[in-house]
């Protein structure tokens, strides 16, 4: 009789979640009459809410993950390009790309400036691309001439500095961005 009872109470309960849209909130005929104190009825509250926020959040906020399918490094031009798998081309100059270098050393960390800026002169060595590391599925690690490694790209960031033709007046660093404007505005 009593193991009935508990069945029953276990399928209507599920039944009852079922039939609920997701990220609704129930709260539970105990929660409701205040069976516990206030703040334990919140705690239940809290912990419904944060589940529901990170899926739902998860599940909305995620943006397309784009890949690069294979590199290039063009020694002639000192540049780098990239085949993505959205069928994108981009590229980067060898120069851009060292004094973008995300690492420690280069952009600094926390309060400490970094050793490369826009006025740094950078020696062919520091400016030469030798190869490319493959990070995971993330990030691509420039391998400079002078031994320097520790920059990871992660593939947002590359997308951000292309300087292909067809980002050039769009990116913050491009071309068109540092070009002088006359007073019509063109």
């Amino acid at each position: 009789m009593v193991a009935e009872r508990l069945r029953d109470r276990l399928h209507r309960g599920h039944r009852e979640r079922r039939r609920r849209p997701p990220g609704s909130l129930h709260l539970g005929p105990d929660r409701q009459q205040g069976a516990d104190g206030p703040h334990q009825q919140w705690r239940h509250v809290r912990r419904g809410l944060a589940r529901r926020v990170t899926i739902l959040g998860a599940m909305n906020m995620r943006a397309p993950i784009v890949n690069p399918i294979g590199v290039e490094l063009d020694e002639t031009a000192r540049r780098m390009r990239i085949r993505w798998d959205d069928g994108h081309l981009g590229e980067w100059s060898w120069t851009a790309l060292r004094r973008a270098c995300p690492c420690a050393l280069c952009a600094g960390e926390g309060s400490l400036p970094g050793l490369v800026t826009l006025e740094t002169v950078l020696t062919p060595a520091q400016s030469t691309m030798e190869r490319v590391k493959w990070i995971g599925r993330y990030a691509l690690a420039p391998i400079w001439a002078d031994g320097h490694d520790t920059g990871l790209f992660p593939y947002g960031k590359l997308r951000d500095l292309c300087e292909c033709p067809e980002h050039a007046g769009s990116s913050p660093g491009g071309p068109a961005a540092s070009a002088p404007q006359n007073a019509s505005g063109g």
